[in-house]
């Protein structure tokens, strides 16, 4: 995982399911469940991310990868937007 400054918002305790049985992390609505980190970080650490694979995040998270994957793939969008 790159380490990016999301170790001081994500703590490596905060990984640790509060229970042996917890298999999961819901991140909730906000700025955690667009964290690419966070979803990378689950996986590594075989927790399962209630949200998208960190790819995902990584590529919807950044407008100009979106807009060019979407032109790709053929989903039409707004020129010049």
């Amino acid at each position: 995982m790159k380490r990016t400054d999301t170790t001081s918002i994500v703590p490596p305790p905060a990984l640790a399911p509060l229970s042996p049985a917890s298999q999961a992390i819901h991140p909730g609505y906000g700025f955690l469940s667009e964290n690419a980190d966070l979803s990378e970080a689950c996986a590594e650490n075989g927790i399962i991310f209630v949200g998208p694979p960190a790819e995902t995040l990584r590529v919807f998270g950044d407008k100009t990868k979106a807009r060019k994957l979407a032109e790709r793939v053929g989903v039409p969008v707004v020129p010049g937007a």
